[in-house]
C-alpha cells in the first residue's frame, strides 16, 4: 500500500471535501495539488491548465482559459470510469430523449444530490459506476418502449 492509499483510509471523508470537488486537494492522499500547464500532463500545450498531485499523480484538466477544474483529482481507473460513464449517459441528451438539463436532473434526484454536485467530473469511482448502470437502464427502457414522456414527467425544482 503506498503512502496515499494509507492517508485514504484514514480520511474516507476525502471524498467529499469540498477542496477535493473544486480539485484543489487529492482524494486518495489529502494533499494540495498544483497548478500546472497542460503540457507538463500531456506532452505538448493544448492552451489550457491542469491540477496535479505530484505524490499520486492524479489529475484533473481546467476549462479552457481558466483554473476552474473539470472535477476532482482522478487516477488512471477513475478517468476511465469517467469516459464510460460519459459514454452510457450522454446519449439520453445527445440523441434527444431528454433534454441536457433534465438528463443531468434525473441523476440528481437518482443521487440526491444538489444540481451542482451532479456533474460525472465530480463523481467518484462508485458514483461513475451508478451513473453508467442507471443510463444503461433507462437507454434500454426508452429503446424497448420507444417512448421518454415518462422522464419529462419528473418534477423540476
Amino acid at each position: 500500500m503506498n503512502t496515499c492509499d494509507a492517508k485514504l483510509k484514514k480520511n474516507v471523508n476525502l471524498k467529499d471535501d469540498p477542496l477535493v470537488l473544486l480539485g484543489w486537494s487529492c482524494p486518495y492522499c489529502g494533499n494540495p495539488t498544483k497548478l500546472v500547464e497542460d503540457s507538463q500532463i500531456y506532452g505538448r500545450s493544448y492552451g489550457s491548465k491542469c491540477y496535479i498531485c505530484e505524490p499520486c499523480g492524479a489529475w484533473v484538466g481546467c476549462h479552457k482559459g481558466t483554473d476552474k477544474a473539470l472535477g476532482r483529482v482522478a487516477n488512471k481507473e477513475l478517468r476511465e470510469l469517467k469516459h464510460l460513464a460519459h459514454e452510457a449517459f450522454d446519449p439520453l441528451w445527445k440523441e434527444g430523449h431528454l433534454p441536457r438539463t433534465a438528463a443531468y436532473e434525473v441523476l440528481s434526484i437518482a443521487f440526491g444530490l444538489p444540481a451542482e454536485q451532479t456533474h460525472i467530473g465530480m463523481f467518484d469511482e462508485d458514483m461513475c459506476r451508478k451513473v453508467i448502470s442507471l443510463s444503461n437502464i433507462i437507454l434500454k427502457y426508452i429503446k424497448s418502449d420507444g417512448e421518454t414522456n415518462y422522464i419529462r414527467q419528473i418534477p423540476t425544482h
